[in-house]
C-alpha cells in the first residue's frame, strides 16, 4: 500500500479503539455515506490497519478478527439528510508462544 493511499485512508476513516478485556478490543469507524462501496471498503481497511497498529503497540502477535462485522445506524451527520453507519469489529492479538528448543 502506497504512503499516499495509506494517508488518504486514515484521513477519511478515523477508527476508534475501545478496550474490552486485556487482549480483546473493539474498533469502530463511521461511514458518512452508507451507499458508497468505497467508503465501506475504506472503513474496513482502516479498522484492520488500526487493529494491526494496536497489536504492534502492545508488542504482541498479529491482530486476529473474531470474524463478525457489526453495523449500527447513527443519526444523520449535521447538514446531511442520510443517517451515518457505524462499522465495528472485535479483535484480539494472537499471543506468540516461544518456539520449543530441541
Amino acid at each position: 500500500m502506497s504512503a499516499a493511499l495509506l494517508f488518504l485512508l486514515l484521513a477519511t476513516v478515523n477508527p476508534h479503539v475501545e478496550v474490552i478485556e486485556d487482549n480483546r478490543f473493539k474498533i469502530s469507524a463511521v461511514i458518512i455515506n452508507p451507499n458508497s462501496p468505497t467508503d465501506h471498503y475504506n472503513a474496513q481497511m482502516g479498522i484492520a490497519l488500526k487493529a494491526k497498529q494496536v497489536c504492534i503497540a502492545l508488542n504482541r502477535g498479529p491482530a486476529v478478527s473474531e470474524g463478525t462485522l457489526h453495523l449500527d445506524n447513527l443519526p444523520p451527520v449535521k447538514g446531511k439528510k442520510k443517517s451515518a453507519l457505524q462499522v465495528s469489529e472485535f479483535y484480539s492479538c494472537q499471543l506468540l508462544s516461544p518456539v520449543p528448543k530441541i
